[in-house]
């Protein structure tokens, strides 16, 4: 047998809800390597290994497969945040510690996730990163908050801008995070949520 009339391999058919997520996953690949601005359906669609006339089957351009790879990711894991943080102001409010490792833990290994999108969605366009951040995170991100803010309120603590409070701990894990995925570093995520845990605590302590 011959090269030529050697059996090709068979195309593998998905359906047509694969084929939506193929496109997706291709999309995110794409943003991440190029970011928004330089990024086509045709890249999209030769990534995926379809015809570019496919993708508009299911989106109607790149701005609705970047929302559906990168904006609806990011705002499903603050959405879990906000409401993991209401069921933690409803908690045993006598044990903070092991809830705010816990917390942290959680995080933690959002933001290891979170960051490559956050890159995405808020730098690689000048023009549309900061509208998505204003409309779409900022009012999630605020509302997680104000369920940090209630819990904090069972506790004594010194007088403190929560507001402060909030972006420190944000930045925190945001460094952290973005640090070990430049690397390429695996990180302890228990011991180091111990670590931001205790960190925390004890600052509030020595502010009394």
């Amino acid at each position: 047998m011959t090269a030529d009339s050697a059996p090709k391999p068979k195309r593998v058919r998905l359906n047509p809800d694969e084929r939506r997520a193929a496109l997706v996953a291709a999309a995110a690949e794409q943003f991440r390597r190029s970011g928004l601005p330089n990024t086509t359906t045709h890249d999209i669609a030769r990534a995926a290994g379809v015809a570019p006339g496919l993708v508009y089957h299911y989106f109607p351009d790149k701005y609705a497969l970047f929302d559906e790879a990168v904006v609806r990711p990011m705002r499903d894991m603050l959405l879990d945040l906000r409401t993991r943080l209401g069921a933690a102001r409803t908690a045993n409010l006598e044990e903070p510690i092991p809830l705010g490792q816990e917390f942290n833990e959680y995080i933690l290994t959002q933001f290891l996730t979170l960051v490559p999108l956050l890159g995405m969605a808020i730098f690689s366009d000048p023009e549309t990163g900061p509208e998505t951040y204003r409309t779409i995170l900022a009012p999630i991100h605020d509302g997680a908050w104000e369920e940090f803010r209630q819990w904090l309120a069972g506790f004594d603590h010194p007088p403190i801008d929560p507001e402060v409070l909030e972006l420190a701990i944000f930045g925190i894990h945001f460094s952290i995070a973005l640090d070990a995925t430049a690397r390429g570093r695996d990180i302890d995520i228990p011991a180091v949520a111990g670590q931001i845990t205790q960190l925390i605590a004890n600052g509030l302590r020595a502010a009394t």
